[in-house]
């Protein structure tokens, strides 16, 4: 009998698997976000499921990305899924910021609080180009757009708990949220989902990424944990500045932890 896996973007956590064994499994992901690379000298889209190619995904824009959906009945060919069926492509590349190596901007009549900021979909390692996707709450007009902007100031690496982590293999990551209105939106706002996508792979030269492990499998390895530091709205005249990820696995408290790690050789 013929299982079929069944996904959806909004909510999920980012799980590199292959659920595609043989030919009894069906694969249908009404909406999925798509990093757009070369893998195995085919164009190709990293997903929550695996790499994906059709003739729709290879006329897309490279180290780009976008949110679709598709159908895979078949197994993969050299670690790239063929999809039957590949529909509700977004129109254009989704909008995505690089990190400044600098202090986050004063804040300003632009600037924005947000509430419910999490991290669905993200990669530790290189699969998805270190693009990290962001969703967040905030008050807004129906037109307005609010943008987030990431970077690193040296300076200020100091945690919540009131220790610089500088010298460690850590880094606090600013947030910024900027508001674009447009003129003449009459509306009220009200509380409205946003996403960005943030494009982190600079994070991978940052002299902070340098402390070497041993893998219990064998090989070396370092990881590079990451905090995000942003202003958390708390009501329409106050905001709090508020710490998204945590240095340490507990299973008692909500924070996860986010890496990137790279593989310095394996004993493969």
């Amino acid at each position: 009998m013929r299982k079929t896996t069944l996904c959806v973007l909004i909510g999920t956590l980012f799980v590199l698997t292959s659920c595609l064994n043989d030919d009894d499994n069906v694969i249908q992901c009404a909406q999925d976000l798509g990093y757009i690379k070369t893998v195995n000298n085919t164009v190709c889209a990293a997903t929550s499921y695996g790499y994906v190619t059709s003739p729709e995904i290879q006329r897309l824009k490279p180290n780009e990305c976008y949110i679709l959906g598709y159908t895979i009945t078949r197994a993969a060919q050299n670690d790239i899924y063929t999809a039957d069926n590949v529909f509700n492509i977004s129109t254009k590349p989704l909008g995505q910021t690089s990190l400044l190596q600098a202090a986050p901007p004063v804040e300003s009549v632009n600037s924005a609080s947000v509430s419910n900021l999490n991290i669905p979909i993200y990669s530790s390692t290189t699969y998805m180009g270190d693009r990290w996707m962001f969703n967040y709450s905030a008050l807004a007009k129906d037109s307005t757009k609010i943008t987030a902007y990431f970077y690193y100031d040296k300076d200020n690496q100091v945690d919540k708990d009131g220790k610089n982590v500088k010298q460690e293999n850590k880094v606090i990551l600013d947030v910024a949220f900027v508001k674009t209105e447009v003129n003449g939106d009459n509306s009220v706002a009200k509380e409205r989902r946003f996403a960005s996508i943030g494009n982190l792979e600079s994070l991978r030269t940052f002299p902070n990424f340098k402390k070497v492990e041993s893998n219990p499998g064998g090989g070396l390895y370092a990881t590079l944990l990451v905090q995000f530091r942003y202003h958390k709205y708390i009501s329409t005249d106050k905001s709090e500045l508020s710490y998204l990820g945590a240095w340490n696995l507990d299973t008692t408290k909500p924070d996860r932890v986010y890496s990137l790690k790279e593989i310095l050789y394996t004993n493969d």
